[in-house]
């Protein structure tokens, strides 16, 4: 009877050993990595510039943003094994207009850097890319959603999502020298302010220019 109660306590030991190593939330996981990537800020993004040049075409200057990563263990073995250094492979950002009629596809772009364990680490890039920006994007702003990637030197597989970064796209502003809201490409007259004028014909003819007091250029 003893031997048979002795079998029992070594058999309900056994399987509690076995239900332990099948939790799904262990540390010790061997398909999970023994730290965890973090967005450690949403960064100001830098607005996003805008010149006309012409027939209602604009230029666009970007200028990459800036984003803090850390690396967090999961212990403290963790913390100090070079093994757990992550090294960030990309970043997928997604959009959404202020305006729902304006549409961005996701873009998945590359991003180097090291982040290590129980460090942190910036990575820069640009927020949109030039090929997605159009003129009917100038004046309007968009949130962007980041989806980094990466793994861990010793293969495991990482990913982290921040949330809450705005991109500014500056009005497209063209020249006017005299201020009457006509862009120089299309004022006959550029050079006086002729909201109050009148007759197309009378540009630049003599006596009736923007050099009289009261001028009737267009």
């Amino acid at each position: 009877m003893r031997t048979n109660r002795r079998e029992m306590k070594l058999l309900l030991a056994g399987l509690v050993l076995a239900l332990g190593s099948c939790n799904p939330t262990s540390l010790d996981n061997s398909d999970s990595a023994d730290v965890v990537l973090e967005v450690l800020n949403i960064p100001q993004v830098p607005p996003i510039t805008a010149a006309s040049v012409g027939g209602g075409a604009c230029t666009f200057t970007v200028t990459n943003m800036t984003v803090t990563l850390r690396n967090q263990p999961k212990n403290t073995l963790a913390g100090d094994s070079p093994f757990n250094d992550i090294l960030v492979e990309s970043v997928t950002l997604s959009y959404e207009w202020d305006d729902l009629t304006l549409t961005t596809l996701p873009r998945t772009l590359a991003v180097g850097g090291t982040v290590p364990a129980n460090g942190s680490q910036t990575v820069s890039f640009p927020p949109i890319a030039l090929g997605d920006l159009l003129a009917t994007y100038a004046g309007h702003s968009a949130s962007i959603t980041m989806a980094f990637t990466g793994q861990t030197v010793s293969g495991k597989g990482v990913s982290a999502t921040g949330r809450g970064a705005v991109v500014s796209v500056n009005s497209c502003a063209c020249p006017d020298r005299d201020g009457d809201g006509l862009c120089d490409d299309i004022d006959r007259c550029p050079g006086c302010n002729n909201t109050a004028c009148t007759g197309a014909s009378w540009c630049g003819v003599a006596g009736h220019d923007c050099t009289n007091a009261n001028p009737t250029c267009p």
